[in-house]
Protein backbone atom coordinates (compact mmCIF):
# COMPACT_ATOMS: atom_id res chain seq x y z
CA UNK A 1 0.00 0.00 0.00
CA UNK A 2 1.45 3.54 -0.66
CA UNK A 3 1.31 4.60 3.02
CA UNK A 4 1.02 8.68 1.33
CA UNK A 5 -2.00 7.40 -0.30
CA UNK A 6 -5.51 9.94 0.85
CA UNK A 7 -7.46 7.21 2.44
CA UNK A 8 -4.95 5.25 3.84
CA UNK A 9 -4.16 8.56 6.19
CA UNK A 10 -7.84 8.92 6.65
CA UNK A 11 -7.65 5.71 7.95
CA UNK A 12 -4.41 5.42 9.76
CA UNK A 13 -5.48 8.78 11.44
CA UNK A 14 -8.61 8.38 11.95
CA UNK A 15 -9.35 4.87 12.86
CA UNK A 16 -7.57 4.94 16.24
CA UNK A 17 -9.41 8.25 17.19
CA UNK A 18 -12.85 6.70 16.34
CA UNK A 19 -13.98 8.89 13.65
CA UNK A 20 -14.09 7.36 10.11
CA UNK A 21 -15.69 10.19 7.16
CA UNK A 22 -18.15 9.42 4.88
CA UNK A 23 -15.78 9.79 1.77
CA UNK A 24 -17.53 7.68 -0.86
CA UNK A 25 -20.36 5.14 -0.80
CA UNK A 26 -17.65 2.63 -2.62
CA UNK A 27 -15.29 2.95 -4.81
CA UNK A 28 -13.44 0.47 -7.36
CA UNK A 29 -9.63 -0.63 -6.53
CA UNK A 30 -7.94 -2.44 -8.79
CA UNK A 31 -4.95 -5.02 -7.63
CA UNK A 32 -1.65 -4.48 -9.16
CA UNK A 33 -1.11 -7.91 -9.25
CA UNK A 34 -4.86 -8.43 -11.01
CA UNK A 35 -3.07 -5.85 -13.63
CA UNK A 36 0.04 -7.70 -13.96
CA UNK A 37 -1.03 -10.49 -14.58
CA UNK A 38 -3.69 -9.30 -17.39
CA UNK A 39 -1.47 -6.94 -18.85
CA UNK A 40 1.21 -10.27 -19.24
CA UNK A 41 -1.15 -12.23 -20.66
CA UNK A 42 -3.08 -9.53 -23.51
CA UNK A 43 0.48 -8.15 -24.14
CA UNK A 44 0.71 -12.17 -26.04
CA UNK A 45 -2.64 -12.78 -26.95
CA UNK A 46 -4.72 -9.49 -27.84
CA UNK A 47 -3.74 -7.65 -31.15
CA UNK A 48 -2.07 -4.47 -31.46
CA UNK A 49 -3.75 -1.38 -30.87
CA UNK A 50 -6.64 -2.99 -28.83
CA UNK A 51 -7.17 -1.33 -25.77
CA UNK A 52 -8.73 -2.84 -22.40
CA UNK A 53 -10.03 -1.50 -19.09
CA UNK A 54 -9.56 -3.30 -16.10
CA UNK A 55 -11.61 -3.32 -12.88
CA UNK A 56 -12.67 -5.51 -10.34
CA UNK A 57 -16.62 -7.10 -10.62
CA UNK A 58 -17.70 -5.54 -7.43
CA UNK A 59 -16.68 -2.34 -6.24
CA UNK A 60 -15.15 -2.01 -2.66
CA UNK A 61 -17.65 -0.30 -0.23
CA UNK A 62 -16.03 1.93 2.92
CA UNK A 63 -18.39 0.21 5.23
CA UNK A 64 -15.97 -2.87 4.75
CA UNK A 65 -12.85 -0.86 4.57
CA UNK A 66 -13.83 0.45 7.55
CA UNK A 67 -15.14 -2.87 9.60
Amino acid sequence: MNRRDFLWSVLASGVPAGIVPELFEAEVWTLADYIARAVVRLSLTAAPGTVFNHAPVAPVRLADVYD
